[in-house]
């Protein structure tokens, strides 16, 4: 197990994770298996061996063999569990359903797995699979997290009186302040949704007048069924944000929707994508049982082996265990010297890849095992060696979540009740905004944002009219768009911004200025995606986000929209212009002279390309577009053109269209 490294580069991607992984070097005497990779045969061949693992100048042999301690368990247990849910915080649903099925494969007794992968199933929809996660631990770990999981599948099942008992179940269980707050603001909105509005109030009475909590939701909806001009200022309360942005995404997580017929929400919300993570979960729970079924069970010392066959250039064999790196072999057979011992008894995944001396991966294979040793620690012991910190993240998963969206469209009721149709208007374009399926919010926003655009798409005017739109994309930032909008003061020279609406939330002053230079600001998505990868309610969501963050900061009802990358096809393009908007193009993309060149190079690149009507795209960030603007204003003005906004290009291009069309027949 020890051979020559090859190469400096080889070198230091050995150590650097030795460093990270903080691999153990120890010698001791045990008892040795075999198991083969890429054999369907598990072979044995017990004796007695002592592993003398050591790091010389030039050589390399790692291996973890050491009894393991509770520490070392609990260790690698805490990693895994808190990997699962990192995946979740992050909103990488895929991803975390796999972490979490394998840690119900590695540790199927622990009770903690299953509460993950339970919650994983309420976030993406798959409500039976959750609930079948959570009532198979709930007689054996009755705690907080999982009696609050069961209450929230109750809901889901539209079964109030059983999450009414779980939910007081858990007010006689210990729990922290925070805990009794989520506790307590649940079970205000189970007695406003059976109609105990006088409970749900009085449950809520210290969180009346507060924003942004779910008990302050309540109260709010709860005031208004009793006092509708009340009510109506304590929702305009809750809604309300320190810089003036309505917030046109909810907050990750379970959601209620104070409607008896479905009282809460997942956070997928569209179908489709809620039945391929349902496919993914019961796929991978299918594998698993065929794999604990077909894997015979190790125990002891077991030697790893790859699989007979690697390639030529292999320099290095890097092993893992549940996504922990094991250990590095550097010379043939490659074989690794594993203590199961290290892990709980379970199932476990085994990871091998093959290095090259650049320390590039050759091949990758994945495997299963069970451990079964006889004096090893049982999984469930685990969940009691201190999991306080990474079960309170847990709970803050399952915390219900106030819903925006229904305070939004409640209050847009209850202005349209007493005549206000602006405030109305500007409320239900918020809750379609953050969906735009609910309440059918597409239809109602599309109305309320005028009647479709006259032109689908524009990339450049009339060739007639000496014109040119200066266009900037990407915006706005805080540390570079003062720059840029400082030049075209300096220019004296307006200009059509293409703003992304998340980062427009973050900047409300630099929207502010641009409307007051009289600039155009427009629509760029809310997070710059690409529109042709996403389904239509996506690409509609962050069409009518964009926009309603636009008019909220300029007053003004955006266009014009411009897909990321220039990516839209002909269902997007519809989209938007059923949204007022027309898809802007552009005639002439300095991009490369933004990004690799000089103010210089980037004016000559411009005034070699445009013409009458040309739509010149730039960004907004690059120091070199700041720098080049007065230099390029002055130049095309000295050439004869007039700058304008994207919406003077636009009036040439429609009129021109107009002259041209064909004359009905009578």
């Amino acid at each position: 197990m020890s051979g020559m490294m090859r190469g400096d580069a080889l070198k230091n991607h050995v150590f650097q994770h030795i460093v990270q992984n903080r691999t153990l070097l120890i010698s001791d005497t045990f008892r040795k298996q075999s198991l083969t990779f890429g054999s369907q045969t598990l072979s044995k061949t017990l004796s007695s061996k002592t592993l003398l693992l050591l790091i010389a100048a030039g050589s390399l042999c790692l291996a973890l063999a050491v009894p393991a301690s509770a520490d070392d368990l609990r260790a690698a247990y805490e990693s895994q569990v808190g990997y699962a849910l990192h995946l979740l915080e992050a909103g990488r649903y895929g991803e975390a359903e796999d972490a979490a099925q394998t840690l119900v494969a590695a540790y199927p007794d622990a009770p903690l797995p299953y509460a993950v992968r339970g919650t994983a199933a309420l976030y993406v929809g798959s409500i039976g699979f959750a609930r079948k996660d959570f009532n198979r631990i709930a007689y054996e770990s009755p705690d907080p997290a999982t009696l609050y999981g069961e209450a929230l599948c109750d809901l889901f099942a539209k079964d109030t009186e059983g999450a009414k008992d779980r939910l007081g179940e858990l007010g006689r269980e210990p729990l922290s302040e925070a805990q009794k707050s989520d506790v307590a603001a649940a079970q205000a909105y189970l007695a406003l949704l059976t109609g105990d509005t006088a409970g749900a109030a009085a449950l809520t009475k210290q969180e009346a007048g507060a924003s942004g909590t779910l008990a302050a939701e309540v109260a709010a909806l709860a005031l208004s069924r009793t006092d509708p001009k009340a009510g109506a200022a304590a929702l305009a309360h809750f809604l309300a944000t320190t810089d003036g942005v309505p917030r046109v995404r909810e907050q990750d997580g379970l959601r209620p929707l104070f409607d008896p017929a479905k009282p809460l929400e997942p956070n997928v919300l569209t179908p489709d994508l809620q039945q391929m993570y349902a496919d993914r979960l019961n796929g991978s729970i299918l594998a698993a049982k065929r794999a604990s079924g077909e894997v015979q069970p190790c125990s002891g010392i077991v030697d790893l082996n790859p699989p007979q066959t690697l390639p030529a250039r292999t320099a290095l064999l890097s092993y893992s265990v549940d996504g922990q790196m094991a250990a590095m072999v550097s010379q043939p057979p490659y074989t690794f010297t594993w203590n199961t011992a290290r892990v709980a008894n379970g199932t476990h995944r085994v990871r091998i890849e093959a290095v090259d001396a650049l320390g590039n991966a050759l091949t990758t294979q994945t495997e299963t095992v069970r451990v079964s040793n006889r004096n090893g620690t049982p999984a469930r012991q685990l969940d009691d060696l201190g999991m306080m910190a990474l079960k309170a993240r847990l709970w803050s998963l399952l915390a219900l979540r106030p819903s925006r969206k229904v305070a939004e469209w409640t209050l847009a009721q209850q202005y349209l009740t007493s005549g206000d149709k602006v405030n109305a208007g500007t409320h239900l374009e918020n809750a379609a905004a953050l969906d735009p399926a609910y309440k059918n919010g597409c239809s109602t926003a599309r109305a309320l944002f005028g009647p479709p655009a006259r032109l689908l798409s524009l990339s450049a005017g009339s060739g007639n009219l000496r014109q040119i739109a200066l266009t900037f994309d990407d915006g706005p930032s805080l540390a570079k768009t003062p720059a840029l909008l400082d030049a075209l003061d300096e220019a004296n020279a307006p200009a059509t911004f293409f703003v992304v609406g998340s980062r427009a939330a973050e900047a409300p002053g630099l929207l502010r200025r641009m409307a007051k230079r009289g600039d155009e600001v427009e629509n760029h998505s809310f997070t710059h995606p690409n529109m042709n990868l996403l389904l239509l309610p996506e690409a509609e969501s962050e069409i009518v986000r964009g926009s309603v963050v636009i008019q909220a900061l300029t007053g003004k009802q955006p266009h014009f929209f411009r897909p990321p990358g220039g990516n839209a096809n002909p269902a997007v393009q519809r989209l938007a212009q059923g949204c007022g908007l027309s898809v802007a193009y552009w005639t002439v993309d300095a991009v490369h002279y933004e990004d690799l060149g000089s103010p210089s190079g980037l004016v000559a690149y411009v005034l070699a390309h445009v013409h009458p009507g040309s739509i010149v795209l730039m960004h907004n960030g690059p120091e070199v577009t700041a720098l080049a603007i007065p230099a390029l204003v002055a130049a095309l003005r000295a050439q004869g053109y007039s700058l304008v906004t994207l919406a003077e290009i636009a009036k040439s291009q429609t009129a021109m269209q107009a002259k041209t069309a064909p004359k009905m027949k009578e």
